[in-house]
């Protein structure tokens, strides 16, 4: 099972592709109001997510809480990867 910290550099790779900015820019602690992700942009990070680690992300019942930051996705991630 990958560590939180390799998730989070995935989420935040792909997230810097997705959205066209440095990734550099942006921390795990960045949320994804501050980084103006829209519907469409969170759809293609949740099916990258299923791309990479088989898990049905789109179908997992996330919650607002999950859905705050790229650390809080990155540990939904992690709980989903320890149940499978």
């Amino acid at each position: 099972m990958p560590e939180l910290g390799e998730i989070e550099d995935f989420l935040l790779k792909e997230a810097s592709l997705i959205m066209k900015v440095e990734k550099q820019a942006l921390v795990p602690e960045t949320t994804f109001k501050e980084l103006g992700l829209d519907s469409m942009a969170l759809l293609e990070l949740l099916l990258s997510i299923e791309r990479k680690y088989g898990v049905q992300m789109l179908h997992a019942g996330l919650d607002a809480k999950d859905m705050r930051s790229f650390r809080s996705l990155a540990g939904r991630i992690a709980r989903e990867l320890g149940e499978a």
